[in-house]
Parts: structure tokens; sequence; C-alpha cells
């Protein structure tokens, strides 16, 4: 007979549910964003649904209340739906949308020293730069010959000078990584032939 209750409760509820469903998009392209996860919160209840390959959601089996929506995805900033979102009994809640933007990749960085080659003493000013498919930059060494750049991630092409000496560049492109520093970029640079005539 409990059991029988308990069935009969499930299958009232269901009848009273209500559902909420829309699209998540890429806010810069417009095209569907697919494996989203859509959360819908309210005080007495909860649900979730991931979008399919179209962007499309449907979160069902909600009792009837105001809602808080909102949408995440990998590689992409959250975002909240603006106002709570109406559930009845028995209807679907439709174009609960969201449009989700991209999150710029956090920065990684590249360090290293410039010393003179023959003496290895420290080059103080000797100027480094470097160039890449994602950006570029440049960093001037200290009184101990160190640098350090921030950078996007990608992979660079790295060279060196300072006044009285020959540049050099790097032998490889150098990658950064977010979140990383790509250390012992070094350079020894050559007294250039009109240092050595003075």
């Amino acid at each position: 007979m409990k059991r029988l209750l308990l069935v009969l409760t499930l299958v009232a509820a269901a009848a009273f549910a209500g559902g909420i469903t829309g699209q998540v998009v890429d806010a810069g392209t417009g095209r569907p964003i697919a494996g989203a996860l859509v959360v819908a919160k309210s005080p007495d209840d909860a649900g979730q649904a991931r979008t399919n390959e179209r962007g499309i959601y449907r979160i069902a089996d909600l009792e009837p209340g105001s809602y808080d929506v909102g949408a995440t995805a990998r590689g992409f900033a959250g975002a909240r739906f603006p106002r709570p979102v109406p559930v009845r009994a028995n209807q679907i809640t439709e174009d609960v949308d969201f449009r989700l933007a991209r999150k710029r990749p956090e920065a990684g960085a590249i360090s290293g020293r410039v010393v003179h080659a023959r003496s290895r003493e420290p080059i103080a000013g000797a100027v480094v730069v470097a160039k890449g498919e994602n950006g570029a930059g440049r960093a001037v060494t200290d009184r101990r010959g160190f640098y350090k750049m921030k950078l996007r991630p990608g992979a660079y092409r790295l060279a060196a000078k300072a006044r009285g000496y020959t540049p050099e560049s790097y032998p490889e492109p150098v990658p950064v990584r977010p979140g990383r520093v790509t250390k012992d970029v070094n350079f020894a640079l050559r007294p250039s032939k009109a240092a050595l005539a003075d």
C-alpha cells in the first residue's frame, strides 16, 4: 500500500512539473556550443541539462516556481540569465538563451639572462624582443642582465641586442604556455667589430 502511494505521488508530481529550454551559442560567432551545462535552481528544486550539437538544452521535471538559470562551457566565461525564470505546471518556458564569451587565454612569460660572451659579465640595458603568431613582446635587462616578458601562449622567435654588441637570435622557437614561465632563454653577446676597434 505504501509503495502504491509513493508511485501515485511521483506520478502526480510529474504531471504538474514544468521545464525550461533554450540555446547556448558563442557570443563572438553565433555558433552553437555543444556540451554546455545549464543549471536551474530554486529554493525548492533544481535541475540541469547539457546542450546537444545544435546548442539546444531542455531541463524537465521542474516544480513550478522561480528559477535562477546559468550556463557554463569549457573555454568560455559562464553566464547567468538576467532575470528569474518562471516555471509553470505542465508548461515549458522557452527562449532561455545564453551567449557565452570566450575566455582569453592566460598569459605566460619568457625569462632569461643576457651576458658578455667571453667574460660572462651581465649586460644591463640589453633589449630582448619576441615575435610570434600570437603577438610580440619586448623587455630590457636589469643591472644583473636578467629579463622577463609576458606573452600570450604560442611559439616565439627571440633576439637580443645591446649597444656595442652584435645582435643574436635564439636558435629555436620558444614555447609559451598559459600561466607558466619558460626560463633560461639566455643570450651571450659578442662585442661588435666597431667596439673592438675602439
